[in-house]
């Protein structure tokens, strides 16, 4: 993960949205990071 983007953190129950929202945000310089539930997500954090 290269650490010169700005990274966001995606978090949606349907993994088809978060492939698209990683698809969206990444050619445009983000690091995206996807968790699944608010579990994953706090153990991201």
């Amino acid at each position: 993960m290269d650490m010169d983007c700005p990274t966001v953190l995606c978090i949606d129950d349907l993994p088809q949205v978060l492939e698209l929202r990683k698809a969206t945000l990444e050619p445009r310089g983000y690091c995206v990071r996807v968790a699944l539930s608010g579990y994953t997500a706090m153990k991201i954090l």
